[in-house]
């Protein structure tokens, strides 16, 4: 559990998720900024293109060596979109994903962070390529504590022969 009470959630998706996405390396400071205009961008291509939106944004972090993320940011959509300047189709992976809804301010978001990765390892699993936030509610800027945000971490199940192995090096 994350330090506000939230359980970790296991959940199995049986397909790749399709979804329409602006990608961008921005700095930590320029994030907000970066996933307004990401945000907006997409929704209009998909609109031009007659695709609906399925889901709320999300956006996928890969921390770089240099201080900066790379971020892929978008929602879910319906099929396939058209690339149109930087907006593109990508996909979410099928499979396994440890969830947990994160109630708060985005800069207070480690501990739920922590959660998550500590419920993978003691389930037995192996992170699967990076996490990603999906932005339940927006932040209200008077009070950043009603923000609603779900982490995801995709993950696998370690295979006997992989888990003996990892045990045995201790």
């Amino acid at each position: 559990m994350a330090d506000d009470g939230a359980p970790v959630v296991a959940v199995t998706v049986p397909h790749p998720e399709r979804t329409a996405v602006v990608s961008a390396t921005v700095s930590d400071t320029d994030i907000g900024q970066f996933l307004e205009r990401a945000y907006q961008a997409v929704s209009d291509v998909v609109s031009e293109q007659g695709v609906a939106i399925v889901g709320p944004p999300f956006a996928r972090y890969r921390r770089r060596g240099d201080g900066r993320f790379d971020v892929e940011a978008g929602f879910p959509v319906s099929s396939y979109i058209w690339t149109v300047g930087q907006v593109r189709s990508s996909v979410l992976p099928a499979g396994e994903r440890a969830t947990l809804e994160h109630a708060g301010a985005y800069d207070e978001m480690a501990p739920a962070y922590a959660a998550v990765a500590q419920w993978v390892e003691d389930h037995g699993g192996i992170p699967e390529g990076d996490a990603w936030e999906v932005y339940l509610s927006p932040p209200d800027p008077d009070d950043a504590s009603t923000a609603r945000t779900r982490i995801v971490q995709p993950y696998h199940v370690a295979s006997e022969s992989t888990a003996g192995s990892a045990a045995g090096d201790d």
